[in-house]
């Protein structure tokens, strides 16, 4: 495991020396924008992702069992013919979904399908930033 961090840390530097000057990050959650992290990944793979996770302070992911939907030659092909698969599910800010992609692309070993979609709301300002790592639970 500290091998997996150690890649960690480094795909995430490498990410960070890449990075042009950018836009000031607002503070205020309300003003910042979000999407909805989906991870679709063979089974018993997640502790890889799960570690990039907790190492760039993502405040909430969901781990699920899932089943992919057919049996084929095709899936075969690419290397899915067992259809057990773990989804994981994490609130990113927009401006670090390239870095957890990257990240993810240098250390997980195995197939994985990572996507995002936009978050147009979430349910109150407490909610936002208790997902996203910035309440301690208390006011939710």
């Amino acid at each position: 495991m500290a091998r997996l961090s150690e890649r960690i840390k480094t795909a995430i530097e490498n990410r960070r020396n890449q990075k042009t000057e950018a836009a000031p990050i607002a503070k205020d959650p309300a003003k910042r924008s979000f999407k909805l992290l989906f991870a679709i990944l063979e089974y018993g793979k997640e502790e890889m992702l799960t570690e990039v996770f907790n190492q760039l302070g993502l405040g909430f992911y969901m781990v699920c069992h899932a089943t992919g939907s057919d049996d084929s030659q095709l899936l075969e092909l690419f290397g899915l013919a067992d259809n057990r698969r773990m989804v994981l599910l994490s609130i990113v800010e927009a401006e670090k979904v390239q870095t957890v992609f990257d990240a993810a692309a240098e250390v997980y070993e195995g197939t994985c399908a990572l996507f995002t979609a936009k978050l147009n709301s979430v349910g109150g300002m407490n909610t936002l930033k208790l997902l996203i790592g910035e309440n301690d639970g208390s006011q939710v």
